[in-house]
Formats: structure tokens, C-alpha cells, sequence
């Protein structure tokens, strides 16, 4: 709230029907200091109003731009990992593949020697 200043002069002023009746013109000059008084600091008022709305809008500005640059830093991290685990799910499916393979050629290669040695043992020349 405003702290208006108080004027005290010799005479109350008298007001009629809501309108100030001035008996010196020092009255009148009294309340012209008060209104422009008043007009100034609203003016000031204003400007600092305007002034705390710039900053904070730069300041919101500013919050703005670092989140940004945190979601894009996730957004490659998280494009990293993803391209990451799907160079390894690659790899370990090969592997697997091949393992099966190596396992199947281990199991074919067994059976054919297991053969051969049965033959050998049944067949003595």
C-alpha cells in the first residue's frame, strides 16, 4: 500500500458533495504536490514492475534453455545406449548362432568317430 503523505495546513479543507472547496490558493498548491507526488510514484511503480517482469522473464527464458539442454544431452544418451544394446543383441545373437553350430559339427563329429571306433571293435581283421 502507498504511504501517502499527510498535509497539514492552518485550515481543515472542507469537501461538499464530494468535491474540495479550497479557501487559499495554498491549499490548492498543496494538492497539486500531492497529486503530482502520487502521479511520480506510480510512475516509478511502473517501472519496476515492468522492470521485475523483464527479469523474470529472462530468467524463465534461461530455465527454459537449460532444460532444453539437458533433455537434449538424455536424448543422446539415451540414442547411445540404444544403438549400443542393439550392436550387442546383434553380436550376441551371432554368437549364439554360432555356438550352436560349433555344438551341432562337435556333436556330428563325435558320433562319426564313435562310429568308426565301433566298427573297428566289431570288425577285427
Amino acid at each position: 500500500m502507498l504511504a501517502l503523505p499527510q498535509i497539514r495546513t492552518k485550515n481543515t479543507m472542507e469537501m461538499v458533495n464530494g468535491k474540495l472547496i479550497v479557501q487559499e490558493s495554498n491549499e490548492l498548491e498543496c494538492v497539486n504536490a500531492q497529486v503530482t507526488n502520487l502521479s511520480q510514484q506510480i510512475k516509478r511503480l511502473e517501472c519496476q514492475l515492468l522492470t521485475t517482469q523483464q527479469q523474470e522473464r529472462k530468467e524463465y527464458q534461461n530455465q527454459l534453455k537449460s532444460v532444453r539442454g539437458s533433455l537434449e544431452k538424455i536424448e543422446g544418451l539415451y540414442n547411445q545406449l540404444l544403438a549400443t544394446t542393439i550392436i550387442a543383441s546383434f553380436f550376441v545373437i551371432v554368437g549364439l548362432f554360432s555356438l550352436g553350430l560349433n555344438i551341432s559339427f562337435l556333436a556330428k563329429s563325435c558320433q562319426e568317430n564313435s562310429q568308426q571306433l565301433s566298427g573297428i571293435i566289431l570288425d577285427p581283421k
